[in-house]
């Protein structure tokens, strides 16, 4: 008598979710040790109206490299390694997890390793992708300029997408240019500037006279971000940019007309536990969106390791 062993079968958003848990409890555990190990007080902050600028500056590392997802105009300082984990909530549609690495070179550049959205009008939703990222800055801020930066982010290679229930799928690649400027007035950051997509489109599967070789087109948009410096601990977070958006409709013939973009709008809260860990609320609206109910949550965790501050112990004797 033969028996079949049960079949344990694990998709593609079920893993990503296992590894965010994961990833997003091993940083939970460090930022418990970190909050215990800061000095004065439970958080290591000052209290209001006693912070000097030296404090400020450290517990503010957040919102130098990145707003939620924009490059700004500034860097990671030197040696140091940001983790960032969170997931977005968007009412009738499956959760989305996210999440970036990046570390600080020398003060002059920056490497990272982070998910972007991408928006699939078919399905009426979103994924994320992979993507890894080298910034370089050409201008430090100072009393006559802001802060200049340019970044290229793109696909380590192919992402294929989720095949739909007509079958239909494709891959594609996209190669994004940022120039990015930040400049401080008072408790008021602002950051903006301009960004150029390289997307491409191949082995498109479910369509009739699907089209040989690549779709290939540039995408245009500038980019915003302010952020308010409410109290030490505190900093109000809003960001707009817009992200590549795939309409392949699987009843007509693809084209580049079919890849173009929708603009996203986040507002939200960065809280300081301690200058090594931060919590990111907020809520983001897409503009091919129909009303308040289609609004996402956005919840996240940051953790700051200062790998600088590594040095080898000497040996006991």
């Amino acid at each position: 008598m033969n028996t079949q062993r049960p079949r344990i079968e694990i998709t593609r958003q079920q893993a990503r979710g296992v590894a965010a848990t994961v990833a997003t409890s091993i940083a939970l555990l460090y930022a418990a040790a970190a909050a215990a190990q800061e000095v004065p007080g439970a958080t290591g902050l000052p209290m209001p109206g006693q912070e000097t600028q030296g404090q400020i500056a450290q517990t503010e590392q957040w919102a130098r490299s990145r707003v939620f997802s924009i490059p700004t105009g500034r860097l990671v300082r030197a040696g140091d390694l940001r983790l960032s984990f969170g997931g977005l909530y968007e009412p009738e549609r499956e959760q989305s997890f996210f999440g970036s690495a990046g570390v600080g070179l020398g003060g002059v550049a920056e490497v990272e390793m982070a998910s972007q959205p991408v928006v699939n009008g078919f399905k009426r939703g979103s994924f994320n992708f992979a993507t890894s990222a080298f910034k370089m800055q050409l201008l430090k801020e100072t009393e006559g300029h802001p802060a200049f930066s340019w970044t290229l982010r793109g696909t380590p290679g192919w992402h294929t997408t989720d095949r739909e229930p007509n079958g239909s799928s494709f891959r594609f690649r996209m190669v994004r240019l940022y120039a990015s400027m930040s400049r401080e007035i008072r408790d008021l950051d602002t950051h903006f500037g301009v960004s150029v997509a390289d997307v491409r489109v191949k082995d498109m599967k479910g369509w009739e006279n699907a089209p040989q070789g690549d779709l290939q087109k540039n995408l245009f948009a500038p980019f915003a971000a302010v952020t308010y410096r409410s109290n030490p601990q505190a900093r109000v977070l809003a960001e707009v940019e817009a992200i590549p958006r795939f309409e392949f409709d699987p009843n007509r013939r693809p084209s580049k007309k079919d890849i173009g973009l929708v603009w996203v709008g986040m507002v939200g809260v960065r809280y300081s536990l301690s200058p090594s860990v931060a919590l990111d609320s907020g809520v983001s609206y897409r503009s091919d969106y129909r009303g308040l109910a289609d609004a996402s949550i956005h919840g996240g965790l940051n953790v700051l390791f200062p790998l600088r501050n590594l040095k080898s112990q000497p040996a006991r004797k």
